[in-house]
């Protein structure tokens, strides 16, 4: 195993093949302990070391997101202080918006890269590792002084290893427990992911806006014109337009136009949803 996975991997040695003579069954014993608890330290270690950048990326992230919305929850107060940006004109309303997404934003990352759960998940395994070892070693010491010097029988040496497995198989438990929360977060993550996107999708979609102004015949040559949100006018003839390519959302839709000589306007708002046609009705006055 190359130097690079052994520091981002959990490293699984095999045991040699241990001397089993009877003058040799103690040592052969202690080795076998001596390997189970070598396992459960590199475990241990792993879970400490990596828990450090869990730590630190999970801290970074909440703590800019606080700040952040700090500064969005004070944005309204600093309207109304009346504090001006370096240009002369006062802050608009909606930093404190881009603000609060930003914070969101760093949130989600947090969530998406478990980095807070997974520093939680990281202290709880290494804890709970350090208990079983240090339970072991002791029921180890135990095991040993049952011996009083003598050669243990057969049996007792099948109750020895069948300690050192049970042993083993907790401390995998223990990592196998900690991996199956890691995918199952993982996998809710990406679901999540996947959810926003879609749901990002369908907001961004364009809508339409039908307009039927009544007296839009009456209006003397070239026609009335039609804008949206204060942007360029477009003319038209009769009593109907269609406004397509829409943000959902509110739009202003403002109409002026030529009576018997006269000027005459309508205005009116129309909420645009996705894929969607929303129908206005006017009347130039």
């Amino acid at each position: 195993m190359n130097g690079k996975s052994t520091r981002r991997n959990i490293r699984i040695e095999s045991i040699k093949n241990l001397d089993w003579n009877r003058e040799n069954v103690v040592n052969s014993l202690c080795i076998a302990a001596d390997y189970a608890c070598s396992y459960a330290d590199q475990s241990a270690e792993w879970y400490l070391r990596f828990k450090k950048w869990k730590r630190i990326g999970a801290r970074w992230l909440r703590i800019g997101a606080i700040v952040l919305l700090a500064l969005a929850g004070t944005m309204p107060m600093i309207q109304q202080l009346g504090i001006r940006a370096e240009n002369g004109s006062s802050i608009s309303p909606v930093w404190a918006s881009i603000l609060m997404a930003a914070a969101v934003f760093l949130i989600a990352l947090d969530k998406y890269l478990g980095l807070s759960t997974g520093w939680i998940r990281y202290v709880q395994a290494e804890s709970q590792i350090r208990r079983i070892r240090q339970e072991f070693e002791l029921d180890w010491q135990a095991l040993l002084a049952s011996y009083a010097g003598t050669i243990p029988t057969a049996e007792q040496i099948q109750h020895a290893l069948a300690i050192v497995k049970s042993f083993l198989t907790q401390v995998n438990g223990i990592i196998s427990d900690e991996t199956q929360k890691w995918v199952a977060e993982f996998q809710a993550a990406l679901k999540q992911v996947d959810e926003q996107i879609q749901a990002g999708q369908s907001a961004v979609r364009s809508g339409s806006i039908s307009v039927t102004v009544t007296n839009g015949d009456a209006v003397e040559p070239p026609g009335w014109s039609i804008s949206v949100d204060s942007g360029p006018g477009k003319t038209y003839t009769g009593k109907t337009a269609a406004i397509v390519g829409l943000l959902p959302g509110d739009h202003t839709i403002s109409i002026i136009g030529n009576v018997n000589g006269r000027p005459l306007r309508a205005e009116a708002v129309g909420s645009v949803q996705p894929g969607t046609s929303t129908a206005l009705q006017v009347t130039l006055a």
